[in-house]
């Protein structure tokens, strides 16, 4: 505390009866008054005045303990050293003083000792340090409601002194042990007032009161503001299942309720009148930029007539200034002005004004950043005769997929030939517009499809290869859900022509997808086009041991991953509307692909045949012989000859369908073949396994 100028004069000339008046009048006006006296004490000190100082302090000190005000004598002894500088008398006083403050507490006797008060009576700077300590674990007494981080609140049910530690029972994770040095860093005690002391204590009480009044006790119970997320979790607990969100939206109806930033990091917190409310609201608004006025506007307008009058008068001067040089801005302002209290006063900068202005309006209405606010500025541009141009502007330049679409009903209702033309363009230049190419892909199967003339095979190509191009790093997820959701390409595959099958499975065959969703759109295609299905094999050879490895490999999907599967399939339907559930359709095309596998590894066991590597004889390459080569310049190669299960190229195991092993079956020792780029002899043949 800084002493006043008059009684800092007075210590420097040595007007000590100044001083003792002044001491004296403060110490009958509220002898609790400690920076006060502290203050003067010391500057007496500094000017050699120690004893004057000491005797003028004990006045306090009696006073204080007249009153039994024992912490606040703690205080004064703790702040004021002139008053007990040293040895075994202040000690004394001091534990006396913390024996009051603490008077009828179980723990207190085993705490003093614990740290050790009764020694070193004559240290008193240590002594001070253990009384610190003392009241930093006595706050903590048995049945003291505390609050920790992440555990919620409790109560201590045990002081255990030979664990140095607290036992906290706590109402939503049972009970938890604190030690004694972690308490004051890791506890906050609650006094009976708070509110979450209440919420344990009478819990009854605070479910019974109104929302605003629930908010109100809540949040003055708190000396900083809270977030919505704070608050809810506060609350838990008192409200019935599922009522937060009516909860929340009626204890905020109330004016003295001030609101502060946005987004998650948007605080509450309790005004002590309507007045003061009001003016925090307009210090905020003051604070803001202009898209912070109009939502602070929009929301407190109604609060009441001075707060909502000087907030239009603001607006107003504003969009008078912005008209000419900002007409988003403007035009933002008029619009918000027009909705909560009537028009702008001045109807040259009116809403239906900036959009008739003979400027371009695609140069600012597509800045407009509240999408509603926007879409109002489209209607209104709408109005303009040449509103066409326009229109063909701005869905070059929209992202929003509920505008685009209002852009492009009108432009498709006008003239469809000429919407039709300016597809044909997003199709030939996807990366120009790409928020333009997914509003329309995501259209595809729907009620007004736009691209159902389109050639169904370049938008496979395009809608399965664009998502790597780094203009649709903002659209990855969309095209994701739209791929992963499969009914979009499915639709285009059933648009497919016979003269456009073959070109679209390859292009499927290029796309980045996931091997099942290939597979799974490949057999739709196959199943319009079956001539597209290659020639079935009228044999198979393999192995025992990859035959064991495929039936390992069947069973495996029948008893774990299909079983699996449909729980998962379960769990998702479970989460809601199955048309919005990305977690269901992923699931069922999992399910599909995995029913695809067992059908197809079920039909090759059906027909494979295990290779006999005893019908080896040496006379003729036959499959799974191991056939040794030499070329003309006396380099050795050897070639063994499996099914198309066990083709390893790098370790020169070929399958029978190569056309390498078809150029060496039913050839003879001593034979000459075309092989590997030359000329080899065929010298030994021999079974691949014994």
């Amino acid at each position: 505390m800084t002493l006043a100028r008059e009684l800092r004069r007075a210590i420097e000339r040595a007007d000590f009866a100044t001083v003792e008046d002044d001491w004296l009048a403060r110490l009958d006006e509220d002898p609790r008054q400690l920076d006060y006296f502290v203050a003067v004490a010391r500057s007496l000190a500094g000017a050699g005045q120690a004893d004057r100082a000491h005797v003028l302090l004990e006045l306090v000190d009696d006073q204080l303990q007249k009153s039994e005000d024992w912490q606040l004598r703690l205080d004064l002894m703790e702040r004021s050293r002139v008053l007990h500088p040293s040895g075994e008398k202040p000690h004394k006083e001091i534990l006396a003083t913390v024996e009051r403050i603490y008077d009828g507490q179980p723990s207190l006797a085993g705490i003093v000792e614990l740290v050790g008060l009764h020694r070193a009576v004559d240290d008193v700077a240590r002594t001070w340090t253990k009384v610190e300590r003392l009241q930093q674990m006595m706050q903590f007494e048995m049945g003291t409601v505390v609050a920790m981080e992440g555990k919620g609140v409790g109560r201590i049910v045990e002081v255990n002194l030979e664990l140095a530690s607290f036992k906290i029972d706590f109402a939503e994770v049972g009970e938890i042990r604190v030690g004694f040095k972690a308490a004051g860093k890791l506890l906050r005690a609650l006094d009976d007032g708070h509110f979450l002391h209440r919420k344990l204590s009478v819990p009854e009480e605070l479910k019974g009161l109104a929302p605003t009044e629930l908010l109100r006790q809540l949040l003055e119970s708190y000396d900083r503001p809270l977030t919505a997320s704070e608050i809810k979790l506060a609350v838990s607990g008192l409200l019935g299942p599922k009522t937060w969100s009516s909860w929340w939206t009626a204890a905020r109806k109330h004016p003295q309720l001030v609101t502060e930033g946005s987004g998650v990091k948007r605080t509450y917190r309790w005004a002590d009148s309507h007045a003061e409310a009001g003016e925090a609201v307009l210090a905020q608004f003051e604070r803001a930029p202009l898209d912070g006025k109009l939502k602070i506007f929009r929301k407190e307008a109604g609060r009441d007539a001075t707060v909502g009058g000087a907030m239009r008068e603001r607006l107003a001067e504003l969009g008078q200034e912005l008209s000419s040089k900002e007409p988003e801005s403007a035009f933002a302002i008029a619009s918000a002005l027009e909705r909560n209290g009537g028009a702008a006063d001045d109807s040259s900068w009116s809403t239906v004004a900036l959009a008739q202005a003979g400027n371009d309006p695609a140069d600012w209405t597509a800045k407009i950043e509240d999408r509603a606010v926007r879409r109002e500025a489209f209607e209104l541009v709408r109005q303009r005769d040449d509103w066409p141009v326009h229109f063909n502007r701005l869905i070059g330049r929209e992202t929003e997929p509920k505008l685009l679409g209002y852009l492009a009903s009108e432009l498709r209702s006008h003239d469809p030939q000429a919407f039709d033309g300016l597809l044909d363009g997003v199709l030939s230049q996807p990366r120009r517009t790409p928020a333009l190419f997914v509003w329309a892909a995501e259209g595809i199967g729907g009620d007004s499809d736009p691209l159902d003339t389109k050639n169904p095979t370049r938008l496979v190509q395009a809608i399965t290869t664009v998502g790597e191009r780094s203009e649709f790093a903002p659209y990855k997820s969309r095209l994701r859900q739209l791929v992963a959701d499969g009914d979009c390409l499915a639709v285009l595959i059933s648009r497919v022509g016979e003269d456009q099958a073959q070109a679209t499975e390859e292009a499927l065959g290029r796309a980045h997808l996931e091997e099942y969703q290939r597979e799974r759109l490949i057999n739709a295609l196959h199943m319009r086009f079956p001539d597209l299905r290659p020639d079935q094999e009228v044999g198979l050879y393999a192995t025992e041991r990859s035959i064991e490895a495929r039936r390992a490999e069947l069973k495996n999907l029948l008893e774990v991953e299909i079983p699996a599967n449909r729980k998962a399939i379960e769990e998702a339907r479970e989460l809601g509307d199955l048309r919005e559930n990305f977690e269901y359709k992923s699931a069922r095309q999992r399910h599909e692909y995995l029913s695809a596998r067992v059908a197809k590894i079920d039909g090759a066991l059906r027909r494979v045949q295990p290779i006999r590597f005893g019908s080896i004889d040496g006379s003729e390459v036959r499959v799974g012989a191991r056939v040794s080569l030499r070329g003309a310049n006396g380099d050795r190669q050897k070639i063994t000859i499996l099914g198309p299960w066990e083709s390893s190229p790098d370790e020169n195991i070929v399958s029978y369908e190569s056309d390498l092993a078809k150029q060496l079956l039913g050839r003879s020792p001593g034979d000459v073949v075309d092989l590997l780029g030359g000329q080899m002899t065929i010298e030994s043949i021999e079974p691949a396994e014994g």
